[in-house]
Protein backbone atom coordinates (compact mmCIF):
# COMPACT_ATOMS: atom_id res chain seq x y z
CA UNK A 1 0.00 0.00 0.00
CA UNK A 2 2.65 2.38 1.02
CA UNK A 3 4.02 1.68 -2.57
CA UNK A 4 0.89 2.77 -4.58
CA UNK A 5 0.67 5.91 -1.70
CA UNK A 6 4.53 6.72 -2.53
CA UNK A 7 4.02 6.55 -6.43
CA UNK A 8 0.69 8.58 -6.59
CA UNK A 9 2.76 11.01 -4.68
CA UNK A 10 5.70 11.50 -6.71
CA UNK A 11 3.06 12.28 -9.88
CA UNK A 12 0.56 14.72 -8.06
CA UNK A 13 4.48 16.59 -6.78
CA UNK A 14 5.73 16.74 -10.25
CA UNK A 15 2.56 18.48 -11.23
CA UNK A 16 3.04 21.05 -8.37
CA UNK A 17 6.39 21.52 -9.37
CA UNK A 18 5.52 21.91 -13.06
CA UNK A 19 2.91 24.37 -12.12
CA UNK A 20 5.22 26.57 -10.15
CA UNK A 21 7.33 26.99 -13.17
CA UNK A 22 5.90 30.48 -13.83
CA UNK A 23 9.09 33.45 -14.47
CA UNK A 24 11.45 30.87 -16.28
CA UNK A 25 12.02 33.02 -19.26
CA UNK A 26 10.95 31.82 -23.09
CA UNK A 27 13.63 30.50 -25.11
CA UNK A 28 13.76 30.86 -28.69
CA UNK A 29 17.11 29.14 -30.28
CA UNK A 30 17.00 30.57 -33.41
CA UNK A 31 13.30 30.93 -34.34
CA UNK A 32 11.97 33.22 -36.20
CA UNK A 33 11.02 36.17 -35.00
CA UNK A 34 6.94 35.60 -35.84
CA UNK A 35 7.56 31.91 -33.99
CA UNK A 36 9.16 32.97 -31.08
CA UNK A 37 6.35 35.79 -30.82
CA UNK A 38 4.03 32.59 -31.07
CA UNK A 39 5.91 30.30 -28.47
CA UNK A 40 5.92 33.33 -26.51
CA UNK A 41 1.95 34.36 -26.46
CA UNK A 42 1.14 30.25 -26.00
CA UNK A 43 3.26 30.39 -23.03
CA UNK A 44 2.08 33.35 -21.55
CA UNK A 45 -1.37 32.07 -22.35
CA UNK A 46 -0.83 28.50 -20.62
CA UNK A 47 0.61 30.68 -17.43
CA UNK A 48 -3.06 31.99 -16.79
CA UNK A 49 -4.62 28.57 -17.46
CA UNK A 50 -7.21 27.98 -14.22
CA UNK A 51 -8.06 24.06 -14.83
CA UNK A 52 -7.99 21.86 -18.35
CA UNK A 53 -8.92 18.06 -18.82
CA UNK A 54 -5.91 16.01 -20.43
CA UNK A 55 -5.07 12.46 -21.91
CA UNK A 56 -2.02 10.99 -20.75
CA UNK A 57 -0.25 8.04 -23.10
CA UNK A 58 3.02 6.98 -21.86
CA UNK A 59 5.37 4.07 -23.21
CA UNK A 60 7.91 2.50 -21.46
CA UNK A 61 10.69 -0.23 -22.61
CA UNK A 62 13.75 -1.42 -21.31
CA UNK A 63 15.64 -4.16 -22.93
CA UNK A 64 19.33 -5.61 -22.58
CA UNK A 65 18.57 -6.23 -19.05
CA UNK A 66 21.73 -8.36 -17.82
CA UNK A 67 20.43 -11.82 -16.22
CA UNK A 68 16.96 -11.22 -16.54
CA UNK A 69 14.85 -13.88 -17.90
CA UNK A 70 13.05 -11.73 -20.70
CA UNK A 71 15.17 -9.87 -23.55
CA UNK A 72 12.93 -6.89 -23.13
CA UNK A 73 9.89 -5.15 -21.09
CA UNK A 74 7.55 -3.03 -22.01
CA UNK A 75 5.29 -0.79 -20.23
CA UNK A 76 1.90 1.25 -21.42
CA UNK A 77 0.41 3.77 -18.91
CA UNK A 78 -2.86 5.69 -20.35
CA UNK A 79 -5.17 8.15 -18.12
CA UNK A 80 -7.30 9.97 -18.31
CA UNK A 81 -8.42 13.35 -16.01
CA UNK A 82 -8.40 16.86 -15.11
CA UNK A 83 -7.07 19.50 -12.92
CA UNK A 84 -7.43 23.05 -11.59
CA UNK A 85 -4.95 25.71 -9.93
CA UNK A 86 -4.42 29.16 -8.14
CA UNK A 87 -2.19 30.63 -10.04
CA UNK A 88 -2.06 33.78 -7.31
CA UNK A 89 -1.24 30.66 -4.44
CA UNK A 90 1.75 28.96 -6.83
CA UNK A 91 2.93 31.75 -8.19
CA UNK A 92 4.75 32.69 -4.73
CA UNK A 93 6.58 29.27 -4.79
CA UNK A 94 7.53 29.66 -8.16
CA UNK A 95 9.23 32.50 -7.70
CA UNK A 96 10.91 31.05 -4.29
CA UNK A 97 12.50 27.89 -6.75
CA UNK A 98 13.73 30.41 -9.60
CA UNK A 99 15.71 32.33 -7.40
CA UNK A 100 18.10 31.04 -5.22
CA UNK A 101 19.35 33.91 -2.93
CA UNK A 102 15.67 33.76 -1.86
CA UNK A 103 15.58 30.20 -1.41
CA UNK A 104 18.65 30.44 0.95
CA UNK A 105 17.28 33.52 2.59
CA UNK A 106 13.85 32.34 3.50
CA UNK A 107 14.24 28.93 3.45
CA UNK A 108 12.47 28.63 6.89
CA UNK A 109 9.22 29.47 5.02
CA UNK A 110 9.65 26.51 2.43
CA UNK A 111 7.56 23.60 4.45
CA UNK A 112 4.74 26.13 4.37
CA UNK A 113 4.54 27.31 1.12
CA UNK A 114 4.78 23.94 -0.03
CA UNK A 115 2.07 22.90 1.72
CA UNK A 116 0.00 26.03 0.57
CA UNK A 117 1.22 25.04 -3.15
CA UNK A 118 -0.18 21.55 -2.90
CA UNK A 119 -3.65 23.23 -1.52
CA UNK A 120 -3.70 24.85 -4.48
CA UNK A 121 -3.64 22.28 -7.03
CA UNK A 122 -6.61 19.94 -7.64
CA UNK A 123 -6.89 16.91 -9.61
CA UNK A 124 -8.97 13.84 -10.21
CA UNK A 125 -7.48 11.17 -12.95
CA UNK A 126 -7.73 7.37 -13.73
CA UNK A 127 -4.42 5.65 -15.12
CA UNK A 128 -4.69 2.36 -16.34
CA UNK A 129 -1.06 0.29 -16.57
CA UNK A 130 -0.74 -2.41 -19.22
CA UNK A 131 0.71 -5.31 -17.33
CA UNK A 132 3.54 -6.92 -20.20
CA UNK A 133 3.14 -10.44 -20.81
CA UNK A 134 6.43 -11.14 -19.99
CA UNK A 135 5.91 -9.94 -16.65
CA UNK A 136 2.31 -12.06 -16.53
CA UNK A 137 4.85 -15.40 -18.07
CA UNK A 138 7.27 -15.26 -15.11
CA UNK A 139 4.57 -14.19 -12.39
CA UNK A 140 3.92 -17.07 -9.73
CA UNK A 141 0.27 -16.28 -9.62
CA UNK A 142 -1.74 -14.45 -11.98
CA UNK A 143 -1.83 -11.27 -13.29
CA UNK A 144 -4.90 -9.56 -15.15
CA UNK A 145 -3.93 -7.82 -18.47
CA UNK A 146 -4.02 -4.27 -16.85
CA UNK A 147 -4.88 -2.68 -13.93
CA UNK A 148 -6.49 0.90 -12.94
CA UNK A 149 -6.29 3.21 -10.07
CA UNK A 150 -7.91 6.63 -9.24
CA UNK A 151 -6.99 8.98 -7.20
CA UNK A 152 -7.84 13.13 -6.43
CA UNK A 153 -6.13 15.67 -4.93
CA UNK A 154 -8.30 18.40 -3.45
CA UNK A 155 -7.24 20.99 -0.50
CA UNK A 156 -3.62 19.31 0.29
CA UNK A 157 -5.41 15.54 1.06
CA UNK A 158 -4.86 12.90 -1.83
CA UNK A 159 -7.43 10.29 -1.98
CA UNK A 160 -6.88 7.17 -3.85
CA UNK A 161 -9.28 4.39 -5.01
CA UNK A 162 -7.75 0.73 -4.21
CA UNK A 163 -11.29 -1.58 -5.44
CA UNK A 164 -9.24 -2.59 -8.34
CA UNK A 165 -6.12 -3.05 -6.33
CA UNK A 166 -7.63 -5.12 -3.74
CA UNK A 167 -9.53 -7.42 -6.68
CA UNK A 168 -6.11 -8.95 -7.11
CA UNK A 169 -4.55 -8.83 -3.76
CA UNK A 170 -5.34 -12.66 -2.76
CA UNK A 171 -4.63 -12.28 0.92
CA UNK A 172 -7.86 -10.03 1.50
CA UNK A 173 -5.69 -7.87 3.51
CA UNK A 174 -6.07 -4.57 1.51
CA UNK A 175 -8.65 -2.14 2.09
CA UNK A 176 -11.28 -1.07 -0.58
CA UNK A 177 -12.55 2.18 -1.30
CA UNK A 178 -11.25 5.38 -0.92
CA UNK A 179 -8.26 6.17 1.30
CA UNK A 180 -7.35 9.72 2.13
CA UNK A 181 -4.19 10.87 3.44
CA UNK A 182 -3.12 14.45 4.80
CA UNK A 183 -0.08 14.96 1.56
CA UNK A 184 -0.21 18.82 2.05
CA UNK A 185 0.06 18.42 6.35
CA UNK A 186 2.78 15.30 5.70
CA UNK A 187 5.36 17.70 3.30
CA UNK A 188 4.46 20.72 6.27
CA UNK A 189 5.43 18.46 8.74
CA UNK A 190 8.45 16.42 6.92
CA UNK A 191 10.26 19.55 6.09
CA UNK A 192 10.01 21.15 9.34
CA UNK A 193 11.69 18.17 10.83
CA UNK A 194 14.28 18.63 8.87
CA UNK A 195 14.93 22.37 8.79
CA UNK A 196 18.16 22.24 10.35
CA UNK A 197 19.36 19.73 7.60
CA UNK A 198 18.08 21.79 4.93
CA UNK A 199 20.01 25.07 6.27
CA UNK A 200 23.11 23.13 6.70
CA UNK A 201 22.73 22.10 3.14
CA UNK A 202 22.13 25.12 1.49
CA UNK A 203 24.89 27.14 2.97
CA UNK A 204 27.06 24.59 2.12
CA UNK A 205 25.29 24.82 -1.38
CA UNK A 206 28.47 26.38 -4.13
CA UNK A 207 27.47 27.61 -7.60
CA UNK A 208 24.03 30.05 -7.49
CA UNK A 209 25.08 31.70 -10.81
CA UNK A 210 25.20 28.21 -12.51
CA UNK A 211 21.70 27.59 -10.27
CA UNK A 212 20.76 30.89 -11.92
CA UNK A 213 22.19 30.35 -15.40
CA UNK A 214 19.76 27.17 -16.05
CA UNK A 215 16.79 29.82 -16.15
CA UNK A 216 19.14 31.63 -18.66
CA UNK A 217 17.98 31.32 -22.45
CA UNK A 218 21.54 32.35 -23.74
CA UNK A 219 23.16 29.77 -21.43
CA UNK A 220 20.61 27.04 -22.50
CA UNK A 221 21.82 27.58 -25.81
CA UNK A 222 24.67 25.62 -25.61
CA UNK A 223 23.31 22.37 -25.81
CA UNK A 224 19.77 23.44 -26.84
CA UNK A 225 18.39 23.39 -29.66
CA UNK A 226 14.68 24.35 -31.03
CA UNK A 227 12.98 24.39 -34.25
CA UNK A 228 9.64 24.42 -35.57
CA UNK A 229 8.10 21.09 -37.80
CA UNK A 230 5.45 20.74 -40.04
CA UNK A 231 2.41 22.13 -38.65
CA UNK A 232 -0.25 20.31 -37.88
CA UNK A 233 -4.36 20.22 -36.91
CA UNK A 234 -5.83 20.03 -33.58
CA UNK A 235 -9.20 21.36 -32.16
CA UNK A 236 -10.18 22.47 -35.61
CA UNK A 237 -7.74 24.66 -36.25
CA UNK A 238 -4.37 24.80 -37.45
CA UNK A 239 -1.43 24.01 -35.11
CA UNK A 240 2.39 25.14 -35.00
CA UNK A 241 4.23 22.65 -33.36
CA UNK A 242 8.18 22.75 -31.89
CA UNK A 243 10.64 20.90 -31.15
CA UNK A 244 13.13 21.22 -28.02
CA UNK A 245 16.30 18.99 -27.74
CA UNK A 246 18.21 19.10 -24.57
CA UNK A 247 21.58 17.39 -25.80
CA UNK A 248 22.53 15.50 -21.90
CA UNK A 249 26.21 15.37 -23.38
CA UNK A 250 26.78 18.94 -24.20
CA UNK A 251 25.29 20.34 -20.68
CA UNK A 252 27.20 17.74 -18.76
CA UNK A 253 30.57 18.43 -20.60
CA UNK A 254 29.69 22.32 -20.48
CA UNK A 255 32.71 24.12 -18.26
CA UNK A 256 30.46 25.79 -16.14
CA UNK A 257 28.23 22.65 -15.76
CA UNK A 258 31.27 20.98 -14.86
CA UNK A 259 32.94 23.23 -12.47
CA UNK A 260 29.55 23.34 -10.55
CA UNK A 261 29.52 19.35 -10.27
CA UNK A 262 32.87 19.72 -8.83
CA UNK A 263 32.15 21.97 -5.65
CA UNK A 264 28.86 20.28 -5.23
CA UNK A 265 31.08 16.60 -5.42
CA UNK A 266 33.69 18.11 -3.14
CA UNK A 267 31.24 19.89 -0.80
CA UNK A 268 29.18 16.43 -0.15
CA UNK A 269 29.38 15.81 3.56
CA UNK A 270 29.98 19.15 4.46
CA UNK A 271 27.31 19.31 6.38
CA UNK A 272 27.76 17.31 9.72
CA UNK A 273 29.34 13.91 6.92
CA UNK A 274 32.81 13.11 5.33
CA UNK A 275 33.89 14.82 2.59
CA UNK A 276 34.92 12.89 -0.28
CA UNK A 277 38.72 12.49 -1.28
CA UNK A 278 39.77 14.06 -4.81
CA UNK A 279 40.14 10.42 -6.52
CA UNK A 280 36.34 9.37 -5.59
CA UNK A 281 35.42 13.27 -7.14
CA UNK A 282 37.38 12.38 -10.40
CA UNK A 283 35.52 8.81 -10.14
CA UNK A 284 32.16 10.85 -10.23
CA UNK A 285 32.90 13.31 -12.80
CA UNK A 286 34.06 10.17 -15.03
CA UNK A 287 30.93 8.82 -14.71
CA UNK A 288 28.75 11.53 -15.42
CA UNK A 289 30.27 12.36 -18.36
CA UNK A 290 30.27 8.52 -19.63
CA UNK A 291 26.58 8.00 -18.65
CA UNK A 292 25.17 11.04 -19.92
CA UNK A 293 27.15 10.65 -23.16
CA UNK A 294 24.72 10.52 -26.08
CA UNK A 295 21.71 10.96 -24.09
CA UNK A 296 19.23 13.81 -25.82
CA UNK A 297 15.77 14.56 -24.36
CA UNK A 298 13.03 15.52 -27.72
CA UNK A 299 10.19 17.52 -26.27
CA UNK A 300 7.27 18.85 -28.58
CA UNK A 301 4.76 21.47 -28.49
CA UNK A 302 1.46 21.69 -30.28
CA UNK A 303 0.28 25.36 -30.17
CA UNK A 304 -3.11 25.92 -31.73
CA UNK A 305 -2.55 29.22 -33.72
CA UNK A 306 -6.04 30.73 -33.19
CA UNK A 307 -5.80 30.30 -29.21
CA UNK A 308 -2.46 30.11 -28.53
CA UNK A 309 -2.98 27.23 -26.29
CA UNK A 310 -0.78 24.48 -25.85
CA UNK A 311 -3.02 21.83 -26.70
CA UNK A 312 -0.22 18.70 -26.94
CA UNK A 313 3.10 18.19 -25.40
CA UNK A 314 5.59 15.20 -25.76
CA UNK A 315 8.44 13.47 -24.84
CA UNK A 316 10.91 10.98 -26.18
CA UNK A 317 14.25 9.75 -24.57
CA UNK A 318 16.17 6.70 -26.22
CA UNK A 319 18.83 6.24 -23.83
CA UNK A 320 21.62 3.60 -23.69
CA UNK A 321 23.79 4.45 -20.63
CA UNK A 322 27.43 3.41 -20.50
CA UNK A 323 27.34 0.92 -17.33
CA UNK A 324 28.91 -1.45 -18.35
CA UNK A 325 32.22 1.05 -19.24
CA UNK A 326 31.52 2.78 -15.70
CA UNK A 327 31.07 -0.33 -13.28
CA UNK A 328 32.78 -3.00 -15.78
CA UNK A 329 28.88 -4.85 -15.43
CA UNK A 330 29.01 -7.73 -18.06
CA UNK A 331 26.73 -7.40 -20.48
CA UNK A 332 25.17 -4.08 -19.46
CA UNK A 333 23.95 -2.97 -22.25
CA UNK A 334 20.43 -2.02 -21.79
CA UNK A 335 18.43 0.53 -23.15
CA UNK A 336 15.78 2.97 -22.08
CA UNK A 337 13.26 4.69 -24.21
CA UNK A 338 10.50 6.52 -23.00
CA UNK A 339 7.83 8.21 -24.66
CA UNK A 340 5.06 10.45 -23.31
CA UNK A 341 2.28 12.09 -24.97
CA UNK A 342 -0.34 14.48 -23.10
CA UNK A 343 -3.63 16.20 -24.53
CA UNK A 344 -5.21 18.99 -23.08
CA UNK A 345 -8.39 21.02 -24.17
CA UNK A 346 -11.18 22.34 -22.36
CA UNK A 347 -9.26 24.92 -20.88
CA UNK A 348 -10.76 27.35 -18.23
CA UNK A 349 -13.87 24.93 -18.14
CA UNK A 350 -12.68 21.65 -16.62
CA UNK A 351 -15.52 19.97 -14.26
CA UNK A 352 -15.56 20.21 -10.93
CA UNK A 353 -12.87 18.71 -8.69
CA UNK A 354 -14.61 17.34 -5.25
CA UNK A 355 -13.21 15.28 -2.42
CA UNK A 356 -14.94 12.07 -2.26
CA UNK A 357 -17.57 11.49 0.04
CA UNK A 358 -16.95 7.72 1.37
CA UNK A 359 -13.56 8.19 1.81
CA UNK A 360 -11.31 6.88 4.76
CA UNK A 361 -8.95 9.10 5.97
CA UNK A 362 -5.68 7.87 7.64
CA UNK A 363 -3.46 9.70 10.02
CA UNK A 364 -0.17 10.82 9.01
CA UNK A 365 1.95 7.94 10.42
CA UNK A 366 0.58 6.00 8.40
CA UNK A 367 2.72 7.65 5.73
CA UNK A 368 5.57 8.02 7.69
CA UNK A 369 5.80 6.52 11.06
CA UNK A 370 8.19 8.86 12.50
CA UNK A 371 6.76 12.11 11.70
Amino acid sequence: MRVIVTLVLVALAVLGGVATAQDIPVFCGDLSEDDCALLTEATETMREVESAVFHLDLDFSLSGIPEAPVDSIHFQINGDGAFALDNEALRALGEFYTSPETMMENIEELPTMIADALQAISADATFVLEIPAELREESPTPLPDRVSLSARLVDGFIYINLDKLADLDATGSMPRGWQGFDLAGFYRELLEQQMDTFEEAFSAMPGLNTMNAFADPEFMSNFTTLERLEDAEIDGQDAAVFQTTLDYGAMFSDPTIQDYLRSSLEGMGGFGGTKPDPEMVEMMMNMYAQMFDGLTLEMTQTIGQDDHYIHQVGMHLDWTPAFGAMFGMRGANMNFVFDLQIDLARFNDAPEITAPEDATIHPLDLMAPNL
